[in-house]
């Protein structure tokens, strides 16, 4: 939290920032900031603020004026945000200190050459073709999953910074907002900062008010419009994986039987190894890792097989996974073929969703795991099919590992489901008695 506060033209425009602007935009140093806001906490305000901010930067290392975007559902929605700006700057100095039109979409200062453009969601292919320095987007919630895979690759060029606001109602076609907000709580996503601001958190709001709205509001609608909390809304997948998450972290026993399961990942991806126990249906271990090149990630492997007692293998022998597969086998490894198709990803998905709703497995409370049921939505194909993944630019590689875990529990001889009690230390086996995990 180290970046610099523009503190005399804050003064010029009578600017007093907000606790929450304050502590988690202003002074933040990560990329991606994303906000979800309930109704009346002052984003609009806020927004104006860091557009003046991010119009008044030096240019870039190759002598680049500052290039600002405002992405919104509508043109509408887009100039609530650049009104906002321009008051200030009007009322801090005059119409000279910049040139605006309106039919264009652009605003430009002529001092520094620096240029705003504000751009519309209802059209995919408009969003093309610019490299924004900062690139801010309200009403995120409703910008759709296409939209931002247009602008996304825009915004490598000058490694755009991105501040998103919104409210958490998405739908299944829109699925990137919550995945750049639960990266901001991933650890390994370090350039990602993320949270939420409650209704109690405006100074324009009595406290009274709120109370009124929740008398009238559904509770769902309350949550979300009021508290900024994500509601177990249709298009997430795994809305009871928190029956199957157990307080401890068990131990592993050698003397039980084990299979495990193995995601490859290719460049950006994770390779991601999970040890379950067969009979309790039990995840005891996971290692989640990038290596780069494919011998380190066998050997990675292997090193585990070989400390966990050799146990049979479950991975996705389709496709690139196919000689990965085959180099395990190479090795000595019993591999068994889990292929995803068309036919039985979603009979698949789904069992595992119904397991954890029935606790018919259970797993810790790993960050990275949970992070990626929470992000995990249903979507719909060109063709008009059902499918699922994770949101738009978020991984998955935890929760595929998770799948083909599960299919081996149906599918492995290791006798007869035996449910594990975890609800109190007295109730664990003496071999999984263990540090509670604090989450």
């Amino acid at each position: 939290m180290s970046r610099g506060l523009p503190l005399k033209r804050w003064q010029l425009f009578d600017y007093v920032p907000n606790a929450w602007a304050l502590e988690n935009i202003h002074t933040r140093d990560e990329r991606f900031i994303t906000a979800v806001t309930a109704r009346q906490v002052g984003k609009t305000l806020t927004g104006g603020i860091e557009i003046d901010t991010a119009m008044t930067e030096p240019p870039d290392e190759f002598g680049r004026p500052p290039s600002v975007g405002i992405l919104a559902p509508t043109y509408e929605k887009a100039e609530l945000l650049v009104k906002e700006y321009e008051d200030r700057i009007r009322r801090a100095f005059d119409e000279n200190y910049y040139q605006r039109n309106s039919n264009k979409h652009w605003m430009r200062l002529p001092h520094n050459e620096a240029e705003l453009r504000w751009l519309s969601g209802t059209d995919p292919q408009s969003v093309v073709g610019y490299t924004f320095s900062t690139l801010i987007t309200d009403e995120s919630q409703k910008i759709s999953d296409e939209v931002w895979n247009k602008i996304y690759p825009t915004l490598s060029v000058r490694k755009a910074r991105v501040i998103s606001f919104g409210t958490p109602d998405i739908t299944p076609d829109q699925s990137w907002y919550r995945a750049n907000f639960v990266r901001g709580g991933d650890p390994l996503y370090a350039d990602h900062h993320s949270f939420s601001v409650t209704a109690f958190e405006s100074p324009w709001i009595a406290d009274d008010e709120i109370k009124r709205a929740q008398d009238e509001m559904s509770e769902r609608e309350f949550r979300m419009l009021y508290l900024a909390e994500w509601p177990d809304e249709e298009g997430i997948v795994f809305r009871g994986w928190r029956s199957a998450m157990m307080p401890t972290l068990p131990v592993f026993d050698p003397t039980r039987r084990h299979i495990m399961s193995v995601d490859f990942g290719l460049i950006d991806d994770f390779t991601v190894v999970m040890l379950g126990e067969s009979s309790t249906r039990t995840v005891i271990k996971m290692e989640r890792f990038r290596e780069g090149a494919s011998i380190p990630t066998y050997d990675k492997i292997q090193d585990m097989w070989e400390a966990w007692g050799h146990p049979k293998i479950y991975a996705d022998g389709q496709g690139y996974g196919k000689p990965m597969c085959e180099e395990l086998r190479a090795r000595g490894m019993r591999v068994v073929d889990a292929k995803f198709t068309v036919a039985n990803k979603m009979p698949n998905v789904l069992r595992l969703a119904a397991d954890m709703e029935h606790r018919r497995i259970q797993f810790p409370g790993w960050q990275e795991l949970t992070s990626e049921l929470d992000a995990y939505v249903f979507q719909t194909t060109p063709s008009g099919k059902i499918t699922a993944n994770a949101a738009a630019g978020y991984h998955d590689d935890c929760v595929t590992s998770l799948i083909m875990l599960n299919v081996g529990f149906h599918t492995s001889r290791g006798g007869v489901h035996r449910p594990r009690n975890y609800l109190t230390e007295d109730a664990l086996p003496l071999h999984a008695r263990t540090v509670r995990i604090h989450l």
